[in-house]
């Protein structure tokens, strides 16, 4: 029996129906905490309409989703239903490339879909997939790391660093206090970053109100 833990925020978006019409499927309605629907084998699935998409981008939602699924799960997914490039919103297209390019950078898998019908199908497929074949996982995610999202939230606040180049600053030196000791060469190896850049990280964090 493939098991599936439905958010109870999703009972009524038609995909829960579907998925218990499946003899092989127990879904457990679950309040959990980050995402819609977790499969197993660290996979949690956040599902988006094209709208709603959008809407989390420009309500601000978007970034901390994105960022505490990638720190609370091996492998956060996002299944996307619909075209975000032909909708009636007038967000511009160029900025929504920029967004699905930043959902990659933080390890987070975008698949899309083009119904409800069709992402209870890719639920089924991912969850038996992740059950069958890595039973050795455990279905409850990891800890939450709200201490590393502050972390990264902190990080990205510096020049020339911002959310892209958060996650690498704080993986290539390991902590905040090790990345506020370092110097401008030092920084400079943090992946994108350039001597000139690093240079302003440092005077931002050197900076004294008495200087």
């Amino acid at each position: 029996m493939i098991e599936i833990h439905a958010d109870v925020r999703e009972q009524r978006s038609g995909i829960v129906s579907s998925l218990k019409r499946r003899t092989d499927v127990e879904v457990v309605d679950a309040a959990l905490p980050i995402g819609d629907f977790s499969v197993g084998g660290g996979i949690v699935i956040e599902r988006k309409s094209a709208i709603d998409f959008i809407n989390s981008i420009v309500d601000g939602r978007f970034h901390e989703q994105m960022i505490m699924l990638s720190l609370n799960y091996a492998k956060p997914t996002v299944l996307l239903e619909g075209d975000i490039f032909n909708t009636r919103s007038k967000f511009a297209p160029a900025a929504l490339a920029g967004a699905v390019a930043w959902i990659h950078a933080q390890g987070v898998s975008l698949i899309p879909s083009s119904s409800v019908d069709t992402t209870a199908e890719i639920i089924y497929f991912m969850a038996k997939n992740a059950q069958t074949e890595m039973k050795d996982r455990p279905l409850r995610a990891k800890k939450p790391a709200i201490t590393e999202f502050n972390a990264r939230f902190v990080a990205e606040s510096l020049p020339a660093i911002g959310p892209g180049n958060a996650k690498k600053a704080l993986e290539h030196f390991g902590s905040l206090k090790a990345l506020f000791n370092a110097t401008p060469a030092e920084i400079s190896k943090i992946p994108r970053i350039g001597i000139d850049s690093a240079t302003r990280i440092w005077e931002v964090i050197n900076w004294s109100a008495a200087s």
